[in-house]
């Protein structure tokens, strides 16, 4: 199915990206920052990224990997991370180098970016074509366990 992205013309399999979700586990750690961004879901991804998600066949509960970056003077976490889908990306800017990440604005407090180089790739996604979707958002301390920032 093709679908335009921001930027980007996507042609994406959203049968195949569900059966890949179905099969993949989720992200297996468990420090503390990605206990909290688990327990943060409801308010890590606006509704807007939800329904981009959901028509590309992405589980947001299953993000291939999170990492925080910081704690905002508002006292938000500033998390990054990824998730695959099965497809191809057209109009995709070719770089040489390392991958440069240039985030688009979805909504207030949340970014994403699209690329054809995919990292950490699960072995339910194997196989197939994948387009990676990188994030960044902002989230609240949410577990009862205190904030070690």
């Amino acid at each position: 199915m093709m679908i335009k992205l921001a930027r980007w013309q996507v042609d994406c399999d959203v049968d195949r990206t569900s059966a890949c979700y179905h099969q993949f586990e989720g992200p297996c750690c468990s420090c503390l920052y990605c206990r909290n961004f688990m327990a943060a879901l409801d308010s890590a991804f606006p509704q807007d990224f939800r329904i981009l998600a959901s028509r590309l066949g992405i589980d947001v509960a299953k993000p291939t990997e999170v990492y925080q970056y910081n704690r905002e003077p508002s006292g938000l976490h500033y998390f990054g991370g990824l998730f695959h889908f099965v497809g191809v990306l057209f109009d995709e800017e070719k770089t040489e180098g390392p991958r440069r990440l240039e985030f688009e604005v979805l909504s207030s407090g949340f970014e994403f970016t699209l690329s054809s180089q995919v990292q950490l790739v699960a072995d339910a996604f194997k196989g197939n074509g994948l387009v990676q979707l990188d994030f960044a958002t902002h989230v609240p301390w949410v577990l009862s366990e205190p904030d070690p920032l």
